[in-house]
């Protein structure tokens, strides 16, 4: 054995390593080697392993290196490796692992790799491999994961009327021909591979329904069937798949409601739904999905109001039902999500005040309840001190701007326009000092602008178009640098325009009507 691996080696790979006639492993792999690989490594009769992976290796895969009769795992993959997959790799008769990933690999896939018999890792993803998939592959009857992920492949899957070439694949676990540019439908036959895992076909151009056979599928863990054109409803046969735990539909066709019994999959950690046409009611019995770390269903049709069960996903993370037709008040259950980084119920129907439960979210990072008609305060919003974003835009919410708010020194943008709050803007807004935007128009706040915003120095957009807020523009807004936006409309400010906002020389709009009476 000869093990170099994470060496820092550079330059060239040594010709002269075709002597080592007995040598049985060599390792090369993450290094700074370039260069072509050495058709002197053939030599090397002996070989079974050979990894060279994660360096900067150009040129063509030497064709010689199909005379390593013994070799049993080949791994080039993360290199600059480019030219067609030479056919006489289908001669390694000992073949277990061929990993050729990530390189600039061109041309079509080899029909004699299906000659490999011995073969259990095929990946071949993130090349530039062209034409159709050969049909000669479903014919591995040992493979255990084939990838062809991220490259230009036409065509279809294998068509259903060859169901006996691809059901001798029964071994398959995980199947990834992703970001192709795959065609048709998904073939009845694939449903027959019952020890699938994972299943990636993500980004083609897919069409036609999920079919009820993917019930035979029980060991799937990952489907992943994302920005396709899968059209039909969700069959209820998913439900009898208890072992999975993502499922990534989004961008596709979808239409009608999510299974009522989807709990039953109780393995999921994650579901995506996003951009379809999905609608009825929010299934109450995602709420008993003990390891939900996310459900996102933004973008689809569904009404009703916001199941209080799903107060039960104390794993839940990231939480996303915007752009629906939701309505009705946020559940208090919602204030047991303590784990909750990302709330997003923006533009649904969702009306009543906040419950004081949601104060205990307190590792919110990005909250989004705009376009709703939510009313009273939003003080329970403020128990995180971890914000990035806060935006409530278009509400009812009235009384004072919580000086809590200020508390997340890391808040980036902040919008509060077009409610009702009342009293003065917070000086506490002056400690988030990675704020960029600010946007408190529309409301009813009076008193003057805060001295404290002067140490916001990455403000970019100011809005405080039509408020009841006086006193004289402070020459201290001169100091922010970055302003490319300052709205001060519709106001009762006094005095004369400050000279010092011309040192603002990213500015775009200043103000946008008359502003000083």
């Amino acid at each position: 054995m000869l093990a170099l691996a994470s060496c820092r080696l550079t330059g060239p790979v040594p010709s002269q390593l075709g002597r080592l006639a007995r040598v049985q492993s060599l390792i090369l792999q993450d290094n700074n080697l370039e260069g072509p690989i050495p058709a002197e490594l053939a030599n090397c009769s002996d070989l079974t392993v050979l990894t060279a992976a994660a360096n900067r290796l150009k040129g063509t895969i030497p064709a010689d290196l199909g005379r390593l009769e013994n070799l049993e795992i080949l791994n080039l993959a993360s290199n600059g490796l480019s030219g067609e997959i030479p056919s006489q790799l289908g001669e390694l008769s000992q073949l277990e692992y061929l990993n050729l990933m990530e390189n600039k690999l061109q041309g079509p896939v080899p029909k004699t790799l299906a000659d490999l018999k011995n073969l259990q890792t095929l990946d071949l993803s993130s090349n530039n491999l062209t034409g159709e998939i050969p049909e000669e592959i479903w014919n591995m009857s040992q493979l255990l994961d084939l990838a062809l992920a991220n490259n230009i492949f036409s065509g279809s899957l294998p068509k259903s009327e060859v169901p006996a070439e691809i059901s001798r694949c029964q071994s398959l676990k995980q199947l990834d021909l992703s970001n192709n540019s795959l065609t048709g439908s998904i073939p009845e036959s694939l449903f027959q591979l019952v020890d699938l895992t994972d299943l990636y076909l993500h980004n083609n151009t897919l069409e036609g329904k999920l079919s009820p056979s993917i019930s035979n599928l029980t060991n799937l863990q990952w489907l992943v069937l994302y920005h396709n054109n899968l059209d039909g409803t969700l069959p209820n046969e998913i439900t009898a798949l208890k072992k999975l735990e993502v499922l990534f539909l989004y961008e596709n066709r979808f239409s009608g409601e999510i299974p009522k019994e989807i709990g039953n999959c109780t393995s999921l950690k994650m579901i995506d739904l996003f951009g379809n046409h999905f609608e009825g009611e929010i299934p109450p019995s995602i709420g008993t999905l003990k390891e939900l770390n996310l459900l996102h269903l933004r973008q689809n049709e569904f009404v009703g109001g916001l199941p209080a069960t799903l107060g039960n996903c104390h794993q839940l993370k990231i939480l996303d039902l915007a752009d629906n037709q939701l309505s009705g008040s946020i559940p208090s259950s919602f204030g047991s999500l303590k784990g909750l980084e990302q709330f997003m119920l923006y533009n649904n129907s969702l009306q009543g005040s906040l419950p004081d439960s949601l104060s205990n979210l307190k590792n919110l990072t990005r909250i989004n309840l705009s376009h709703n008609k939510l009313n009273g305060t939003i003080l329970p919003l403020c128990g995180s001190t971890s914000f990035l974003s806060f935006d409530v835009t278009n509400n009812e919410f009235e009384d004072e701007i919580p000086l809590q708010l200020g508390n997340s020194p890391n808040l980036d943008r902040l919008r509060l326009g077009k409610n009702q709050f009342t009293g003065r803007i917070p000086w506490t807004f002056g400690k988030i000092r990675e704020l960029s935007l600010l946007d408190i128009s529309s409301n009813s706040l009076t008193g003057t602008i805060p001295l404290q915003l002067v140490l916001c120095k990455k403000l970019t957009h100011i809005d405080l178009n039509n408020n009841f807020l006086s006193g004289p523009i402070p020459p201290w807004l001169g100091k922010l640098s970055q302003l490319g936006e300052l709205k001060l409309s519709s106001n009762q400010f006094d005095g004369s325009l400050p000279t010092e906002l011309f040192n603002c020389t990213k500015l775009l709009v200043l103000f946008n009507e008359t502003v000083i009476s």
